[in-house]
């Protein structure tokens, strides 16, 4: 993910969908609460997750694509 990929116009989820993403970041035991970063990647999640292009390093969740907004799955179950 590049900083400026976050202006790139259509480049953006639906807020559902960020919603949905979020909220799987935020029950995800790898999430450092603290900084609001992924202990997997790295990155911000609250930035990660607004972006189409984006995924989950653990497959929580997909990239964004406007005919199958939700991946392949709604409900991601824990080993």
């Amino acid at each position: 993910m590049g900083f400026f990929d976050l202006f790139k116009r259509g480049n953006r989820v639906p807020e559902d969908v960020r919603q949905y993403r979020l909220d799987l970041c935020g029950m995800c035991p790898s999430l450092i609460k603290a900084t609001g970063q992924c202990g997997e990647c790295g990155c911000i999640v609250k930035l990660k997750t607004k972006l189409q292009d984006e995924r989950c390093p653990l497959d929580k969740w997909v990239e964004y694509h406007p005919h199958k907004p939700w991946g392949d799955r709604l409900i991601v179950e824990d080993d």
